[in-house]
């Protein structure tokens, strides 16, 4: 067994990093400790790491990449830490030189170490785009160190009184760093760093001007691919560095709209489903996938048998998504009441901005994430639909969850005429999304996001609509007379409708197109059979729950 540093600590942070972690604690086994402070993984990552880490702890809720850094800087004690990250490895001949190091007995050599670093990026190493060498500071004494409170790209602070540029040395073995191995991954990490980044911003103070966007994420471009020679790197640096610039747009792009709305907006999403577990297992699965995981969602099931609801708790029990499914029965005799659970939905939410969408569609990878980017205050966002054939939808369900995405797989597949085709192009430019404001055509609560406030002002859906249809063109028109602008999000957020057969009530959708003209021909903004008494019971129910919390700490 290789003889350990006793004079060094290893600090590392984990969240569901099962297939990285072994390797890279094996690669650590010659530090004296080594501590792992993890995320709340849902996967094997904290058993994995209790076979191999003198410490392991769980600190919950994920605080950012500084904080929880210095979680794991607390519970050192030797007088070197070494902190490295799950994907990344010491090779021999580099902890040879970490050991020359912390063993040395001097008082002239530095207090801290930068190290190179190796990445990889979709399975090449990289030579060039500002990621080689791209020296680190790694290695430091513990009582000289602290890392700063960023939520992302967090800094080491010497807090040692000679702070000068010769406090700090470098290491001439890289570090290993496996960091991205597929796109999807790299879009997902792109996606969560700008995100972080603009909170961290926000927090701090900043703002930016609305061309601020752009110019940085054109700045960004020229500097990965030409000024640090990206394009030596071939099809790898050309990526890296069209993901670059856009991970700087959506980070000064959210900046904006966080400032805007004065705060960091929560985001949920609301189920509609009844009676179809099966694409409600592979709805699941796609949200899951999220380049951007929404703060909660909430199922409601207008009436489902049990197979629906084992299938929902089996997710509630294996999943990191917090979810909340909001029942009713299928009383035949009050007819199926889709307006009504939605708002016993909206009811019950904690977030900003509600999607909605259907049991029966499948999300793209990046669907919330690119929702939340085009959200704005008085702004419904209205997205599209990509039908699938009953061939595509039978293959699609026998497909492995994996393998459905990313859904630019199958949008390829799916026959359109060419009309259809011009109708369903990206439109890149904001303001174009603003054309029609007031359209309500087409607004379909399988892909819409609203603000609950917006909600709330018309008092949500009309449950006077019986069964399915209409019932979202209705609050649609509602929302507009009172202020609420249209969004087109049209294939920036689209979802892939899997084929089913249809089960509409011709008397309950003519009944529901004569409410619908009804509508149309009144000035009508809130309805009286609305969200109302929804709100009054889940307060009456919270105002219970905070009681009987009261009383048993009482008797405890």
């Amino acid at each position: 067994m290789q003889q350990r540093v006793e004079n060094l600590s290893v600090i590392i942070i984990t969240l569901n990093n099962e297939d990285e972690i072994a390797d890279c604690l094996a690669a650590v086994r010659f530090a004296g400790e080594v501590i792992v402070v993890d995320a709340g993984s849902q996967d094997d990552t904290v058993n994995i790491c209790q076979q191999y880490a003198d410490k392991v702890i769980v600190n919950r809720p994920w605080p950012g990449f500084g904080p929880q850094k210095n979680v794991a800087l607390s519970l050192a004690t030797k007088p070197w830490v070494l902190s490295i990250d799950a994907d990344e490895r010491v090779p021999d001949t580099l902890q040879q030189e970490i050991v020359s190091v912390v063993c040395a007995d001097s008082s002239e050599a530095p207090i801290a170490y930068k190290i190179p670093r190796r990445s990889s990026f979709c399975g090449k190493f990289m030579r060039f785009s500002g990621w080689y060498p791209d020296y680190v500071l790694r290695l430091f004494h513990r009582e000289a160190a602290a890392f700063s409170q960023d939520l992302v790209h967090e800094s080491i602070q010497l807090n040692h009184p000679n702070q000068s540029k010769q406090a700090v040395g470098k290491l001439k073995t890289p570090l290993i760093h496996y960091s991205i191995k597929t796109i999807d991954q790299a879009r997902q990490k792109m996606y969560r760093y700008a995100e972080l980044g603009a909170k961290n911003k926000w927090k701090n103070g900043k703002s930016c001007l609305a061309i601020r966007p752009f110019l940085s994420s054109a700045w960004t471009f020229l500097r990965t691919y030409l000024v640090q020679r990206g394009l030596f790197d071939g099809q790898h640096g050309l990526v890296l560095a069209c993901l670059n610039a856009k991970g700087t747009f959506i980070k000064y792009h959210l900046l904006r709209r966080f400032n805007q709305h004065q705060h960091v907006p929560t985001c949920g999403i609301i189920v509609s489903t009844c009676n179809w577990p099966q694409g409600l297992a592979r709805l699941l699965n796609s949200i899951e996938r999220q380049t951007k995981c929404p703060d909660e969602v909430i199922i409601a099931d207008d009436g489902s048998g049990q197979v629906t609801r084992d299938c929902i708790e089996a997710f509630q029990a294996s999943s990191a998504l917090t979810i909340k499914p909001i029942w009713q029965a299928d009383d035949e005799a009050q007819a199926t009441q889709v307006a009504r659970i939605r708002n016993k939905a909206i009811a019950a939410a904690n977030t900003d901005l509600l999607i909605f969408i259907d049991g029966d569609c499948v999300l793209p990878n990046d669907f919330v994430a690119n929702h939340y980017c085009l959200a704005k205050r008085g702004h419904l966002n209205a997205g599209n639909r990509v039908m699938l054939s009953t061939a595509q939808t039978n293959e699609f369900l026998q497909s492995m969850p994996s393998e459905s995405m990313p859904s630019t797989d199958w949008r390829g597949q799916v026959t359109l005429t060419l009309p259809q085709k011009i109708k369903q192009l990206y439109l890149p430019l904001g303001f174009f999304r603003d054309f029609f404001p007031r359209r309500w055509k087409g607004v379909k609560t399988c892909n819409v996001a609203i603000f609950r406030q917006d909600l709330l002002a018309v008092n949500g859906f009309d449950e006077g609509f019986t069964g399915w249809g209409y019932e979202d063109s209705d609050l649609v028109i509602r929302l507009y007379r009172n202020g609420v602008k249209r969004r087109a999000a049209r294939f920036s957020a689209s979802v892939l409708h899997l084929w089913h057969a249809s089960n509409i009530d011709t008397q309950k959708a003519e009944h529901n197109r004569q409410q619908l003209a009804q509508t149309l021909a009144s000035n009508t903004i809130k309805v009286t059979q609305g969200i109302d008494g929804h709100i009054a019971k889940v307060s009456v129910a919270k105002d219970c729950m905070d009681k009987d919390c009261m009383d048993k700490k009482g008797r405890d």
